[in-house]
């Protein structure tokens, strides 16, 4: 994470779920998903979408996706409401000050 950069312009988290939803929904096999493995999003975001991400976010979960949203931003300049509303679990929202989190083996 400590590697990549932030790309200037708007945030479109809308269409990266919308991406995904479209990967993870693929019926005719070029997708690489396979029966019975969980299937996980991860959403690395600025917590700024310039529409909202939260029904995206519901469709994918109501195909059996799990999400992560990770902020790239610190707080108090993240939009943590944002970040929940995609995931709807507090546990599931990383911020720069909990990210470390993901790093740790379990």
């Amino acid at each position: 994470l400590n590697t990549l950069r932030s790309i200037k312009g708007t945030t479109s988290t809308h269409l990266a779920l919308h991406e995904a939803y479209d990967l993870f929904t693929n019926r005719d096999g070029d997708s690489g998903a396979r029966e019975g493995v969980p299937k996980l999003a991860i959403v690395l975001t600025d917590g700024h979408s310039q529409r909202s991400p939260r029904n995206l976010a519901q469709r994918l979960k109501s195909e059996g996706v799990e999400i992560l949203a990770v902020s790239m931003t610190p707080r108090p300049y993240v939009d943590e409401r944002e970040l929940l509303g995609i995931t709807e679990d507090a546990s599931k929202v990383f911020t720069p000050s909990n990210v470390q989190v993901l790093m740790r083996p379990d």
